[in-house]
């Protein structure tokens, strides 16, 4: 499968050391999250919204989009033009097992930074923050065999897209208007920087967020999230009517799955679908334009 001179942690500590020089990829994914999550919950009225349902789900996504899609984007465009990089591929080692550690290693390090904020959180919640009073116990209730798919779903697909982006241009600077243009609607629209009863209220948002790649594993994270915790029915509703109009088709297709499978909820197979799909666009294009540049 691989090739022999492959040799995966020898490449791993040239990629992790590349990472740990750009301190600006390490303030992205790991602080940055902790500043917005501190203006957030420290502006947001307690009164009147339940801020651990609408908006720290969202918030805790934030440092995995960022790992796996910005800095692993910015990351493998400047590899990809680098003398190191040319040498690795000489010696025959493909672009697809290049490629396969960058994945390792983001994926890695948007888990560590996830619960670098979580941790976080919880200091807050100790803290005394009022915004995030219960974050604790509501942790416990969690199922998080579905929200660590959820985030598994996000990585591969950020993944995918930042692979697209470098197939598309040799260019960093290229790579990283897109990535950022993309990751800042994206923040707004599904509810990482607004909560998300505001979200899904307003129907304009709801039906453009149809059609973002990271709508479907941050919408099941979000609905993980908010299936133990105590919400405005009406606003429940309207959020599980978000994904159920696009994706009826799926559930419907799916059915002889979805009856044979144990607490597995339908919708949940909605969005594991439409998340698959993504990822499989995105190899596909990318497999497409990187048969239109060279490696490096």
């Amino acid at each position: 499968m691989f090739s022999p001179s492959f040799n995966i942690f020898y490449l791993m500590r040239l990629v992790g050391r590349n990472y740990f020089k750009n301190y600006g990829a390490i303030f992205t994914d790991f602080f940055l999250p902790l500043i917005i999550i501190t203006i957030l919950f420290n502006l947001l009225p307690t009164e009147n919204m339940n801020t651990i349902g609408f908006m720290l789900p969202g918030a805790l996504l934030m440092p995995i989009a960022s790992s796996c899609f910005i800095s692993f984007s910015i990351g493998f465009s400047e590899w990809k033009q680098s003398i190191l990089a040319k040498k690795i591929h000489i010696s025959k080692i493909s672009l697809w097992e290049f490629f396969a550690v960058f994945i390792i290693f983001f994926t890695l390090v948007s888990f560590f930074s996830f619960g670098f904020v979580l941790c976080y959180v919880i200091l807050l919640e100790q803290a005394g923050l009022e915004s995030l009073k219960g974050t604790t116990n509501h942790l416990s209730k969690i199922k998080w065999e579905l929200a660590i798919l959820a985030i598994f779903l996000l990585i591969l697909i950020t993944n995918g897209l930042g692979f697209l982006f470098t197939s598309l241009t040799n260019k960093t600077q290229v790579v990283l208007a897109l990535t950022l243009t993309l990751f800042i609607v994206q923040a707004f629209m599904l509810g990482n920087y607004l909560p998300l009863n505001m979200v899904v209220h307003k129907k304009a948002m709801k039906f453009a967020s149809f059609f973002l790649p990271f709508y479907a594993p941050t919408r099941m994270f979000q609905v993980v999230w908010l299936s133990d915790l105590s919400i405005n029915e009406s606003t429940s509703e309207l959020f599980i009517q978000d994904w159920k109009v696009v994706t009826n088709f799926i559930i419907i297709a799916t059915k002889p799955i979805i009856r044979t499978t144990v607490h597995f909820h339908k919708s949940y197979w909605s969005l594991v679908l439409l998340s698959f799909g993504w990822i499989l666009t995105t190899i596909l294009l990318s497999l497409y334009f990187n048969k239109k540049q060279k490696f490096a």
